[in-house]
C-alpha cells in the first residue's frame, strides 16, 4: 500500500486502508457485493469476521472454541451474536439485519 509510516493515522489514512486493503484484499466479499455480483449474505459474514461488533446470521458458523482439554468445538450463531462470541471480550452491537440494510443501502447509493 506504500503507506508513509511517518504520517498521522488520520481519517484520510484510515479511509485509504479501508478502501484499498480491508474491503478489497482482506475481505473481498464485501467489495464484490458492493461493486459486482457478490451476495449480501457473504458480505455480511465477511463484515462480521472483520468487526466483532457485527452480529452473525443465525445458522452461520462462528469462531471455534477450544476447551481446557484442547477439544475443538465447532459453533454456529444462534441469535445474531458476534463471530468472536464467548471470548470474554467481544459482543455484537449491530444486528445482522442492520448490517444487511446498511450494505444494501450502500450498494443502491452507488448505482
Amino acid at each position: 500500500m506504500n503507506l508513509d509510516i511517518n504520517k498521522k493515522l488520520d481519517q484520510e489514512m484510515q479511509d485509504r486502508i479501508f478502501d484499498d486493503y480491508l474491503i478489497r484484499i482482506k475481505r473481498p466479499k464485501i467489495i464484490s457485493y458492493l461493486e459486482e455480483n457478490g451476495t449480501v449474505e457473504d458480505a455480511m459474514y465477511s463484515a462480521a469476521q472483520e468487526w466483532a461488533s457485527i452480529g452473525v446470521e443465525k445458522g452461520k458458523r462462528i469462531s471455534d472454541k477450544t476447551t481446557k482439554s484442547g477439544e475443538k468445538i465447532i459453533r454456529y450463531a444462534k441469535n445474531g451474536e458476534s463471530y468472536y462470541a464467548g471470548d470474554g471480550l467481544n459482543k455484537a452491537h449491530v444486528t445482522p439485519e442492520e448490517i444487511k440494510e446498511a450494505l444494501i443501502h450502500s450498494k443502491n447509493e452507488n448505482k
